[in-house]
């Protein structure tokens, strides 16, 4: 039986999560922890219900499961941190999965194998099984990065302790500095700052994630193979509903976690987090031109304004 607990976290969709827990049943963990969200409304009542009552029915190995089933809706940001927080208050460390993120089944070992390794080391705080790249990064099975990527992953209590859904805690002055730090460039760090900024107004738990880890200047490991497969695109999907997305059903890869090779450094891999930028945030490197024309059209914006203002009196 496997030793790390599990954390697997779902809602109505009842098909994609039995595939999850298929992939959990042949490792069979000895604790499993359920968490699932409220519904909306009667007809979601009606799948969120089947949903639970299907897992725990499918569950035909002996192993301890607690669970954590909401009567009221409380929404992607608090449905999915509560449940984290919960899992994290019972656990010092373990593996997260949603109910759309098909693990290769070498995920878990991998997860096992880093999580007793860096339980000491509070600078690590996030392991990935999502890799966003298609090639390898250096010549060890994984590599150190400075964002995570939330589609399957393991932590420890220590780390997320740190975590805030309200970001009541931010300090943009000091994120500025970190983020100065982490990226030189511009737009990079740009894209990153204005969505912490909004994030209160977003109902999502991934970007306080996100904040928490580079305001402690934490760092990710992600896996030089693809050992996730997000199987979740489509209309009953709350952040992922193009199902012709380039990251979607993704391939998976196995890794060979009983002889892991690990990096002779803890050290980002500046590269490879330029290409995560572009690949998986779409964002667009820095060009002098591209910025200078944008700080020229925001002059003018202000010029206008003014004349605007003049003519109103």
């Amino acid at each position: 039986m496997f030793d790390t607990p599990i954390l697997l976290v779902i809602f109505k969709r009842k098909d994609t999560a039995l595939k999850v827990l298929e992939a959990i049943r042949k490792i069979k963990p000895k604790k499993l922890y359920i968490a699932a969200d409220g519904w909306r409304n009667e007809e979601e009542k009606i799948k969120c219900i089947d949903t639970r009552e299907s897992i725990l029915k499918s569950i035909d190995w002996e192993c301890e499961i607690k669970t954590l089933f909401q009567d009221t809706n409380l929404g992607c940001c608090n449905g999915v941190s509560k449940a984290i927080t919960w899992f994290f208050d019972n656990e010092e460390q373990g593996i997260i999965l949603e109910d759309d993120v098909l693990p290769e089944i070498s995920f878990f070992y991998y997860c096992e194998k880093l999580l007793n390794y860096y339980k000491d080391n509070e600078q690590i705080m996030h392991i990935a099984g999502d890799s966003p790249l298609d090639r390898k990064v250096g010549e060890a099975s994984y590599y150190f990065a400075t964002i995570q990527h939330c589609w399957g992953w393991a932590s420890w209590s220590r780390a997320w302790k740190y975590y805030d859904a309200t970001m009541k805690t931010i300090s943009f002055k000091d994120t500025k500095k970190t983020l100065k730090k982490r990226y030189n460039d511009f737009n990079i760090r740009d894209y990153w700052q204005n969505w912490f900024y909004r994030t209160a107004d977003i109902n999502t738990w991934d970007y306080q994630w996100t904040y928490c880890i580079i305001s402690k200047d934490g760092i990710c490991i992600n896996p030089n193979v693809n050992l996730i497969s997000n199987i979740g695109f489509g209309e009953d999907s709350t952040h992922t509903g193009n199902p012709d997305d380039e990251n979607a059903n993704r391939k998976t890869y196995p890794i060979d976690a009983e002889h892991l090779i690990h990096p002779k450094e803890i050290k980002c891999d500046a590269n490879a987090d330029f290409e995560i930028a572009i690949k998986r945030f779409n964002i667009k490197p820095f060009s002098l031109s591209y910025n200078i024309t944008r700080e020229i059209k925001r002059i003018i914006r202000q010029i206008k304004g003014l004349f605007i203002k003049k003519d109103n009196k």
